[in-house]
């Protein structure tokens, strides 16, 4: 994604994050599901997605709107976190033992984040969370 994209328009942002992380983004880290494969749910912040298989897991959550941006979202607790963008889009990565989240304002107010983990730690988690986050925004263009 180039630094001159704009954000998302919030109506193609979907409502459900299995929707929002679909097989495509997960098939580089190894996880691509099928319909049914995915656990849906909901927080307060959001729709959830967990997708799990062969020791490895993705969980994202997509905040509903219209007032939860990144800054509205909070990190987990302990987290060790550091600002970032992913384009021109707002993002932060959240370090918590051997997961790595990705958590990013992909349109406004509507915040995505993507959590990698698996029963080993092989040290690229957050690059596995970074790759779903990507693909997840660019198919949303």
């Amino acid at each position: 994604m180039g630094t001159d994209t704009q954000a998302p328009d919030p109506a193609v942002v979907p409502v459900e994050a299995c929707a929002a992380v679909g097989t495509t983004a997960t098939i580089g880290v190894g996880l691509p599901f099928k319909e049914g494969e995915a656990k849906k749910g909901t927080t307060e912040l959001g729709s959830t997605c967990v997708v799990s298989k062969k020791g490895a897991e993705i969980a994202s959550v997509l905040t509903a709107g219209p007032d939860q941006g990144l800054a509205r979202v909070p990190a987990p607790d302990g987290a060790e976190v550091e600002e970032l963008r992913l384009g021109v889009l707002p993002a932060r990565q959240e370090i918590v033992g051997k997961t790595c989240a990705i958590a990013t304002e992909i349109a406004p107010g509507r915040t995505l984040r993507v959590r990698f983990s698996r029963d080993s730690v092989k040290g690229d988690e957050c690059l596995g969370a970074r790759l779903v986050t990507s693909e997840a925004i660019v198919a949303l263009f």
